[in-house]
């Protein structure tokens, strides 16, 4: 079966298309308004609105990556917002944290605004990638009456889980680190749509002066009930909403599990992307665009496009034979498969379940270089996929099937469960690798998860969801650590981990449950992908064999011109991170985020950002030059909050923000 892109009856008529820059819209601060940039089709009638709030601004990355969807729908009758959130680009303000308890409100206003307008027919949708996804989704929390439809796209819906705390461990490289990085670097640059305009200029110098890279939230413990304020209930979620993702995205779970929760008419579509856009992504790219016209067809103009009579799942099976297949739910259920180790480390049918064996069947050695073959997961290209698992699977606890007899297709959540001997301390951490091992030894990750905290004797690691047939013939395994670097600050103080007995549940579909069909893959010489021309990137591991230690660098570097004014950009963002087996307690990551605007006016403005992260402390600088002439400068310095079970003294927050340091120049 081939998934339909052109709707039934759908006037292939394309309509002339009017932008209009920096329209205000109000909030319900009357101090307030946010920046948009609006693509309109040029007809007399009244369009459905397509509303995209983000935080990464229309006059830079934003605009780069969607000026081209806001023309592709404005041409087919929807007018088209790009809107900056609050604190970054031309909209007024500070921008809020990630706990800010007010997320969602501007989203609102700019839902109701949209609706009011005589260009508009009343009925907005809303949609968005990653932060834009966020907002998406916590406007929709709110239940504005306007807005009938969404689309979301990798995002997370609780920021400890999904974000700062996967599993109850700390996630310090894309959250305390790069998330950061970016982030005060869209702050720290002027509007690029008028630099010189007075009004610009008052709005970059407040917003220099109030800067907050909220160092404090990525601080605060796991049991705080501070996480509380932003934590999104899928349930409330009853408009129609499409939920998009790739298997190898960090928010890959959070994504999925929003889809099983939400409480509308939903579908489902999963690729086998990263941290991407699937019709930019590095393998089985899509048309998307025109899967998404679909939607917003059925949904806010009311075409019989039979969008809803179709499956509502879409998953990309990896794996042997690897393609997209079709499923009436998620997940499909069918069968469960139980494997167990005996009296030594191979796992096998018809074990008894939970018996351990008498004494430890073997015992995990820490090694807190585990977990740099498992990928980036989360940088913004699409690229930096697993590698063969097979050098991290030697530095682990592996324990290992013996080869399939028939294929088999796992599909859903994944369990292993982990035996200690009874009486032994609590395991702080234990992270568990599903692999596929083909007859030559290649081990491939199929999986993850991580249990943090838990006391024990009995460990269970749920696995993050997966679509992923097992060829006949291989084997799967288990890979058992307590690290997975750079995700995961390493623990300070770790110990051998006995294990007494590992049990796999493993969720399979059977091969006649769905079907399989095909996508429209993109058309590279004619596709609206949204990477730039100038774009690259780079990833090294590197491992020190004298040292035992390993380095991790990744960045990305992008040469091109605003979306607006014509400013030539030069950004790049490079980030570190290394461990020395020996000393896990010295673990470190640094970052740089750096971009350079040639405006037209002959001035240069760069803006750079540099981060670093031990265990103990959290450091941050932000500085703006003029033609070489320093404008701003400003440092921050923060405690981190450390494990209990490593450190029991919790770090108030009172007593962070008595120790914040920061200094200021402002000209």
């Amino acid at each position: 079966m081939t998934i339909t892109t052109s709707a039934p009856g759908r006037t292939p008529t394309l309509y002339g298309v009017s932008i209009h820059r920096d329209v205000r819209i109000p909030t319900d601060d009357p101090a307030v308004t946010l920046a948009a940039d609006l693509w309109r089709p040029v007809t007399d009638q009244p369009t459905p609105a397509l509303l995209m709030l983000l935080p990464y601004r229309k006059d830079f990355l934003g605009g780069l990556k969607y000026q081209a969807w806001q023309q592709f729908f404005a041409q087919r009758g929807y007018a088209c917002l790009l809107v900056d959130t609050r604190g970054v680009g031309s909209s007024d303000g500070a921008a809020r944290s990630l706990l800010d308890t007010g997320q969602g409100e501007d989203g609102v206003a700019a839902v109701a605004w949209a609706a009011s307008q005589p260009w508009c027919s009343g009925d907005v949708g809303m949609w968005g990638h990653c932060a834009g996804g966020l907002t998406t989704l916590a406007t929709a929390h709110r239940r504005p009456p306007q807005l009938k439809a969404a689309i979301v796209q990798a995002a997370p819906h609780d920021v400890k889980t999904d974000a700062m705390y996967p599993g109850g461990a700390r996630s310090i490289v894309h959250n305390l680190v790069r998330r950061t990085g970016t982030n005060l670097l869209y702050q720290l640059l002027p509007s690029l749509l008028d630099p010189s305009s007075p009004e610009e200029h008052r709005r970059w110098r407040d917003r220099l002066r109030a800067l907050d890279p909220a160092l404090l939230t990525g601080n605060l413990a796991p049991t705080d009930p501070a996480w509380q304020d932003w934590r999104l209930d899928p349930a409330r979620i009853t408009i129609p909403t499409l939920c998009t993702t790739g298997w190898r995205d960090l928010y890959t779970d959070p994504m999925v599990r929003a889809y099983e929760r939400l409480g509308g008419p939903k579908k489902l579509l999963v690729g086998p992307w990263m941290h991407t856009l699937p019709n930019e992504a590095p393998v089985e790219a899509l048309e998307y665009l025109p899967i998404l016209l679909r939607w917003w067809d059925h949904w806010l103009r009311g075409e019989p496009n039979d969008v809803m009579t179709e499956p509502p799942v879409t998953v990309y099976v990896q794996g042997a034979r690897p393609g997209w297949r079709h499923y009436p739910s998620w997940p499909p259920g069918y069968a469960t498969i139980k494997l167990a180790t005996g009296r030594d480390t191979t796992l096998e049918a018809g074990q008894t379940g939970g018996v351990p064996a008498p004494s430890p069947i073997a015992e995990h050695q820490p090694d807190p270089t585990v977990g740099t073959a498992s990928g980036l997961c989360n940088i913004g290209a699409g690229r930096g996929g697993p590698l063969d698992q097979s050098d991290d699977d030697h530095r682990a606890l592996a324990c290992t099937s013996d080869p399939l007899a028939i294929e088999q297709i796992i599909a859903g959540v994944p369990e292993v469960v982990v035996y200690v001997p009874d009486g032994h301390p609590p395991v702080p951490r234990l992270v568990a690798r599903l692999c596929d091992v083909d007859p030559e030894g290649r081990s491939t990750l199929i999986t993850a998860g991580i249990n943090s905290g838990a006391p024990g004797p009995v460990y269970r690691v749920s696995l993050r969801r997966t679509a992923y047939r097992v060829a006949a013939g291989h084997r799967v395994r288990v890979a058992l650590s307590d690290a997975d670097f750079p995700l995961l600050q390493p623990l300070a103080n770790p110990a051998p981990i006995p294990v007494t007995g590992v049990e796999l549940a493993l969720p399979i579909a059977a091969p006649t449950l769905g079907e399989d069909t095909t996508l429209p893959a993109v058309d590279r010489s004619a596709t609206l992908a949204a990477i730039p021309p100038g774009f690259g990137g780079h990833w090294t591991i590197t491992r020190d064999p004298i040292n035992d230690g390993v380095e991790v660098s990744f960045g990305s570097r992008l040469d091109a011109t605003s979306p607006v004014g014509g400013h030539r950009i030069d950004f790049a963002d490079d980030t570190h991170a290394s461990v020395l087996a020996a000393h896990p307690e010295n673990a470190t990551v640094t970052g740089t985020y750096r971009c350079a605007v040639d405006l037209r006016t002959g001035e240069t403005i760069t803006a750079e950002v540099k981060i670093r992260c031990t265990r103990a402390v959290l450091w941050a600088h932000a500085a703006v030059t003029i033609d070489r002439d320093t404008v701003y400068s400003r440092s921050w310095e923060s405690p981190i909050w450390t494990d209990e079970h490593e450190h029991p003294r919790r770090i108030p927050e009172a007593e962070q923000l008595a120790e914040l340091r920061a200094g200021l120049i402002l000209q």
